[in-house]
């Protein structure tokens, strides 16, 4: 073999380098007329131990596939050359570093096909329900990378892995990683600051949301180690034996091929036992992807999906929904509604109760590409100068209020406004129908400093912090208990988002609307607060919920509907109040005011 290499046409699927019988088969797309070389290395050499012409013979259309016999697969590494220039496969999925253009640096080599045996120990996926997800979304690297994190591998998969005991008792059991496959970690500054004296005056990308040449292989910088496969592997594993699902962000440009695509996530839900992806970018059409039979037991986030497309006709509830709708809608009307703008109540009262039976919803009221939590209640302008793009990046139209002063204060009335304002968000989203989304470090006051597009902020900025301000050190606690009484009460994990009549046996509806008075709200342009109600009724017992929002200046009073039976109401949570709540204080009247911008959670007892 080493002397005197065979090879013949390959098959055109499927596309990567696998090992079948008779040999190895490499294929990939390659536009038919270019000069396409196919080129082995001996392990850690930069000289081409065999370079191979692949002729129009070994073509089928665009596909360009070989079989190489006897091959000793792991004494070699290969790249292709199109055109005199080495590029990586689409298809590989192990590489050793990229160069700031996308092409190699010293030598790319590539493993084989599926990677190595791994022992996944009987771990399975835990398939949550819709209902009860409180997802969670991280970039590896920001995670735990600033040194206020106290873990011992800071940046990495294993880094994740270390404070997976803290995501188990916040109450998370579904993360979203933005993307772990390899890409450019630079880009190039801005035009306007291009010249041949800072050629190599580069942007870090710190996000991963450009075109990928490598959708098939894991970030090698996110591991501690040199095998990043097997890192991420085993904190998939060990998410897993918590009962923690795990949901992988990919985003692909226009015209980027939907079988590409499909090839893509195929691989990464077979051989990194995945529960679901995140699609984003410019994909025109999800319904094949939908559609696909593969994917019928994983969760699929995107901006939008046909639900007519993809089911017909049928009007059936669909028991195993997978697909979960993900849009601004939600982040703008809530935002909105907390800052007191008028005529934002009706709105934000659907969309807390909105709940389609064939597409899920997620709501979140924060995302990467905007403010955090704690920014969100302290600046109106943005603040990016440190992207040196002259603060033109990121949007102008962030639809928040800084509570009187901009930016950092010390004024204790500002800074009490300030963190009632979060509890009040938080209320709103852990309390809406759909699955909560919840921005890694907003539970900790993590800021940016006004930055809302920190896309090149490899650092202190764009990392999450640990060390939470000294006024807000109760908060992660107020979110803890939040998210367990979301758990607590099944009423909110309904799937439909109608508001049906009472039954003729008298029980209450599902979902009810309340304001002054109760079973009756107006909402009328100038209003700026509500009351909504849960109902679910059990095997053994029924589950009420109600919650007063109050966005005005003023105190709001709200009748309270009448429990039947032995029933009264508790307050739970009052917003108004400094210190955490938790307990349960009864309630002797049939009406609460509840003060001005605040939220009161009452529950029958």
């Amino acid at each position: 073999m080493e002397n005197n290499i065979k090879y013949k046409k390959g098959y055109p699927y499927p596309l990567g380098v696998y090992k079948i019988d008779g040999g190895i088969q490499f294929c990939t797309v390659v536009q038919k007329g270019k000069k396409v070389n196919l080129c082995l290395f001996k392990k850690n050499h930069k000289k081409a131990s065999y370079t191979i012409q692949i002729t129009e013979d070994f073509f089928y259309g665009n596909i360009t596939s070989i079989i190489i016999e006897n091959l000793l697969l792991d004494d070699y590494e290969y790249c292709y050359n199109i055109d005199g220039k080495s590029v990586v496969d689409n298809y590989a999925v192990s590489l050793k570093g990229l160069g700031p253009f996308g092409t190699n640096i010293d030598f790319d080599g590539v493993k084989c096909g599926f990677l190595n045996d791994f022992d996944w120990e009987e771990t399975k996926n835990p398939m949550l329900p819709i209902g009860e997800i409180i997802l969670y979304r991280m970039n590896v690297r920001g995670f735990t990378k600033h040194n206020s994190s106290s873990v011992e591998h800071r940046g990495t998969f294993k880094g994740i892995k270390e404070k997976i005991p803290y995501l188990i008792d916040l109450g998370i059991n579904q993360i979203e990683l933005m993307p772990v496959y390899e890409f450019i970690d630079t880009v190039l500054a801005k035009e306007k600051y291009f010249s041949v004296d800072n050629l190599f005056n580069y942007k870090c990308n710190y996000w991963g949301y450009s075109e990928s040449n490598c959708y098939f292989s894991v970030k090698s910088s996110y591991a501690s180690s040199s095998d990043a496969s097997t890192e991420l592997k085993e904190l998939i594993r060990e998410l897993h034996r918590n009962k923690i699902e795990i949901i992988l962000e990919f985003y692909f440009p226009e015209n980027t091929s939907v079988q590409l695509i499909l090839d893509c996530l195929r691989f990464w839900l077979y051989e990194y036992h995945v529960d679901g992806f995140h699609i984003s970018g410019n994909v025109p059409d999800m319904t094949i992807i939908a559609k696909e039979p593969f994917f019928t037991d994983i969760k699929l986030y995107s901006d939008y999906f046909d639900a007519y497309k993809i089911y017909g006709k049928t009007k059936n509830i669909y028991k195993n929904r997978h697909l979960i709708a993900s849009t601004e809608q939600y982040k703008h009307t809530v935002r909105s509604f907390l800052k007191s703008d008028i005529g934002k109540s009706e709105e934000t009262a659907y969309l807390m109760r909105r709940d389609d039976e064939a597409v899920a919803s997620v709501n979140y009221i924060c995302s990467h590409d905007g403010f955090t939590l704690s920014d969100m209640v302290s600046y109106e302008q943005k603040h990016n100068e440190a992207n040196e793009e002259d603060n033109l990046d990121g949007t102008d139209y962030n639809f928040t209020w800084n509570c009187g002063i901009e930016g950092n204060t010390k004024k204790k009335k500002i800074l009490k406004l300030r963190k009632r304002q979060m509890k009040n968000a938080w209320v709103m989203l852990l309390f809406s129908k759909g699955i909560p989304a919840i921005l890694a470090g907003d539970e900790m006051c993590n800021s940016q400093n006004g930055n809302n597009n920190a896309y090149c902020q490899d650092n202190a900025v764009g990392w999450v912090n640990w060390k939470i301000p000294k006024v807000y050190s109760d908060l992660s606690d107020f979110v803890k208990m939040l998210i367990q009484l979301r758990k607590d009460y099944h009423c909110i994990w309904s799937t439909s988002e109608n508001d049906p009549q009472c039954e003729f046996n008298k029980k209450f509806p599902l979902i009810s609307y309340h304001g002054e008075k109760a079973w009756n709200v107006e909402f009328r342009s100038t209003d700026r607060h509500f009351a909504i109600m849960y109902y679910k009724e059990e095997e053994d017992s029924e589950k009420i919920l109600y919650i007063a929002y109050n966005m005005n200046w003023n105190p709001q009073k709200f009748a309270l509907p009448k429990l039947k039976g032995n029933k009264v109401w508790h307050s739970v949570v009052d917003t108004a109040f400094e210190e955490i709540q938790g307990d349960y204080k009864k309630i002797d009247k049939q009406y609460i005011f509840v003060k001005e911008r605040a939220c009161v959670i009452l529950v029958a007892l």
